[in-house]
């Protein structure tokens, strides 16, 4: 997970099309706060790439999956909902892939 900010934009599509899939084998604790911290940063990185509209539309498409999985998580808690949960939603709808 420390490695993903070296992967390319296809590895990084693979793994977290892989790990949606396995987040509840993992600690809530973990999800919430470092594999999400993960993909919001894979998120800005993504915006300092000059990358295709496309790729940027799938991109968001296989992170909006884990994202809303792991946010079901914070159902105990609004404010950190808002506070980590939101922005990453945001972003992902702000993502220009209409070309």
């Amino acid at each position: 997970l420390e490695e993903i900010q070296l992967k390319s934009i296809g590895e990084k599509l693979d793994f977290f099309q892989r790990i949606s899939s396995e987040l509840d084998s993992f600690p809530p604790q973990a999800c919430k706060y470092k594999i999400l911290k993960e993909i919001k940063s894979t998120q800005e990185g993504v915006k300092g790439q000059n990358l295709a509209p496309q790729a940027q539309g799938q991109l968001a498409t296989v992170l909006f999956e884990p994202v809303l999985k792991i946010g079901s998580m914070f159902e105990d808690d609004e404010a950190e909902y808002k506070k980590h949960v939101v922005p990453a939603i945001i972003n992902l709808f702000a993502c220009n892939d209409r070309g």
